[in-house]
């Protein structure tokens, strides 16, 4: 409920039974009130809901304090007729805030900053920006085999700026891994994975010296010590095709077919953790049975 102050400049003899009684002709028992009721100088405090018809009939009406925005203000409202003085509480008009400026916009690594400022009396407010919510990596690569070099393997992708690359297990035959690990807009990490194979060999020399024989001698590849050798009597490799699995660099067919001209090729491997990889094909070699 809203109290104003209504001061009656009275005899100091008055009571505030007088005040009620005669000024506001509103008769109340003031017994269960007491002295708080009034100051000494006559100042009673009444409820809005007890004021006469003559409250709307004033003399003076004035703002003698304006309130702002943190502050209240004063409104004085006087009757002569009445003698009475009535100083009102206005309440404080609170901040009205404009639509802000970004002074720092966010990162995915640091907050911004707004600020604020009071059409009304210019004061300013700083509001802290969030920072912005980084993206999960998902990146997607299908890595081809890379041949032994003998020093560690790496290649260019990709990536996000400011994303972290890493190479591992990346020189010898085998295996090997890339780890990207992300950094401010995008986080976690992604793991992809590609062979080293050995070097492809060279057929060095073929040759029909004996009967119904077809050698050949491959040069020996220094990361391993296996090699694949293929036999066919069409270029394409699907008649008559021989395997042959050996550590040697050097192998002779027999049993050929004297006329018939074949075909071979080889490549290298070696077997890491069980699997094995395989070289380039070497180029293929013709050869003629003539004896």
């Amino acid at each position: 409920m809203l109290f104003r102050s209504y001061a009656k400049y009275f005899s100091t003899n008055a009571t505030v039974s007088d005040l009620y009684q005669s000024v506001l002709g509103i008769t109340t028992d003031l017994g269960a009130v007491g002295k708080d009721d009034y100051t000494g100088n006559g100042v009673a405090k009444v409820s809005a809901d007890n004021l006469p018809e003559f409250a709307h009939c004033w003399d003076t009406d004035e703002i003698t304090k304006a309130p702002t925005c943190t502050e209240t203000g004063i409104r004085l409202r006087e009757s002569f007729r009445y003698n009475i003085r009535i100083e009102e509480v206005i309440p404080a008009t609170s901040h009205h805030w404009n639509a802000g400026t970004i002074v720092q916009y966010p990162s995915y690594v640091a907050t911004g900053q707004k600020v604020y400022h009071c059409i009304i009396c210019n004061e300013t407010k700083t509001v802290t920006i969030p920072k912005l919510s980084p993206l999960p990596l998902k990146l997607a690569y299908k890595l081809s085999s890379k041949t032994y070099t003998g020093k560690p393997i790496s290649f260019p992708l990709n990536v996000p700026n400011g994303c972290t690359v890493i190479y591992r297990n990346n020189t010898n035959v085998g295996k090997a891994s890339v780890t990207i690990i992300g950094h401010e807009k995008y986080i976690g990490t992604n793991v992809f994975y590609f062979n080293i194979v050995p070097r492809k060999t060279k057929i060095t020399t073929s040759s029909n010296k004996k009967s119904k024989k077809l050698a050949i001698k491959y040069a020996k590849i220094k990361e391993t010590s296996k090699y694949q050798i293929f036999f066919s009597t069409n270029s394409k490799f699907t008649k008559n095709k021989k395997t042959v699995n050996t550590s040697k660099t050097s192998y002779t067919l027999s049993h050929c077919k004297k006329g018939k001209t074949y075909y071979v090729k080889v490549r290298s491997y070696k077997v890491v953790q069980g699997k094995k990889h395989y070289s380039a094909y070497s180029v293929v070699k013709k050869i003629k049975i003539r004896k």
